[in-house]
């Protein structure tokens, strides 16, 4: 079941896999980079939250909002165990529906650029590769949610 965050019973995974799955890749090129649970809270308090549990165990969450026009795609992270299990791809359309709903014509996202498997994954959704952002070391991707209106 995806399932709005639940903060008391999901925020202790959550910051347990973000810590796990996505900050290596951030510290290799911000290798003082930290991250404490209250960080992890505050940006959470900032958009939409959707978390896949199933028998009672946490599988994985996303986590964007929208902004004008645009659905960004915040974080997403699925336990090791479940990776290749389609939950990404459960996440990631739940929050593509979500971000249609508001309004949004476009989804976009930033990954670091050493992570191949995220940007094959992101590929195999439709995003396409905009452009490298140097400073932050990641390639922004970018996914039309709408259809353009014929000309």
């Amino acid at each position: 079941m995806i399932r709005s965050r639940k903060p008391g019973l999901d925020d202790p995974m959550i910051y347990r896999l973000t810590r796990l799955s996505l900050l290596p890749y951030t510290r290799r090129h911000f290798p003082d980079m930290k991250l404490s649970r209250n960080s992890v809270r505050e940006r959470l308090q900032n958009g939409v939250t959707l978390v896949k549990r199933s028998g009672g165990r946490f599988k994985g969450f996303v986590h964007f909002l929208v902004r004008g026009e645009s659905l960004w795609i915040d974080l997403l992270a699925v336990r090791k165990l479940y990776r290749r299990s389609g939950i990404g791809e459960q996440l990631m359309q739940k929050a593509e529906d979500w971000g249609r709903r508001k309004g949004a014509r476009q989804a976009m996202l930033y990954v670091n650029v050493e992570n191949e498997g995220a940007k094959r994954f992101y590929q195999r959704r439709g995003y396409r590769y905009a452009h490298t952002d140097r400073k932050l070391h990641c390639d922004l991707f970018v996914k039309p949610l709408v259809a353009d209106d014929p000309a």
